[in-house]
């Protein structure tokens, strides 16, 4: 009797440890109708995209709705045929006669989403957080952090009324100066004459006005070839008339931190859904990094 009751104190200890979290095997791109998150636990919720889906939890699609949801670990997307109910996996939904449609995602999108991980204090929604931290951030072109497609990139920044005329320079991100000019506009361009900047690179640049006052700075990275081809297979979902394939193409641009392409298909999802929750969220902490909010 003693031993059965040191068992269960052992069993029923506040210091142990607690079970790990399981990983989210699917996120939900775009719905339509009132479609149900049905958990293993706890009572059923409404899906909103860019929720957070379980193994073994279920997907319950109204007669008329739809659901398209991209399986994070198998690189995939999946579509949930309406008037049905759909177990998540994470290789896939089951049954097989739930699934509407399954179709292999870009590389660029498999490898995104392939990382997504739930929100901090919210493991429903997808994280959306920027790793540059919360300091305000100026307007500047290109958006300061940013990977840029071009290998002559132009620069531009807010205007200062105290400044007569502007200092520019470029720095390797070894600190060696590569370029200077002074300008009259809040705006410099690359001249045709000076060598390409080097991909895969990062590059810093600073402007001050004619008493060498800071007015901008900024520094980017010039997108590498591997970058640069997966920013091209992202452009024609960009602008597919497909909705998950837009917040697919969205969510990529932001991994690849291609803030300018990412904040134009937020732009363009919002515009078409004001009510939707998660393109707005993740729309203004883009334009945040961007120095617009």
């Amino acid at each position: 009797m003693l031993s059965m009751m040191i068992l269960a104190t052992l069993t029923l200890s506040p210091d142990d440890p607690p079970k790990p979290k399981p990983r989210p095997a699917a996120m939900v791109l775009d719905l339509r109708g009132k479609v149900e998150i049905r958990p293993t636990e706890g009572q059923p919720k409404a899906a909103e995209p860019g929720d957070l889906l379980y193994p073994g939890e279920r997907l319950a699609v109204p007669a008329g709705g739809s659901a398209t949801l991209s399986i994070l670990g198998a690189g995939v997307r999946e579509s949930i045929r309406p008037g049905s109910e759909a177990t998540v996996g994470p290789k896939g939904c089951s049954p097989p006669g739930s699934i509407a449609a399954r179709k292999e995602q870009p590389r660029a999108v498999a490898s995104t989403m392939k990382n997504l991980r739930p929100a901090p204090g919210d493991g429903r929604k997808a994280g959306v957080g920027f790793r540059s931290g919360d300091g305000r951030k100026q307007a500047v072109s290109p958006i300061s952090g940013a990977t840029v497609r071009s290998d002559r990139t132009d620069l531009a920044w807010p205007a200062s009324t105290e400044a007569k005329t502007y200092r520019v320079k470029l720095v390797s991100g070894a600190g060696r100066e590569l370029w200077k000019v002074e300008a009259k506009e809040p705006r410099a361009i690359y001249p045709a004459d000076k060598p390409a900047l080097v991909r895969g690179y990062v590059y810093r640049w600073e402007v001050t006005d004619e008493q060498f006052r800071p007015v901008a700075s900024g520094d980017f990275t010039v997108a590498s070839e591997s970058e640069l081809a997966q920013l091209d297979e992202l452009k024609p979902l960009a602008e597919s008339p497909d909705r998950a394939d837009r917040v697919a193409a969205g969510l990529s641009f932001r991994r690849l931190a291609a803030f300018a392409e990412a904040i134009a298909t937020f732009e363009r999802l919002t515009r078409e859904s004001p009510d939707d929750p998660f393109a707005r969220l993740i729309l203004a902490e883009l334009r945040k990094q961007a120095g617009l909010e």
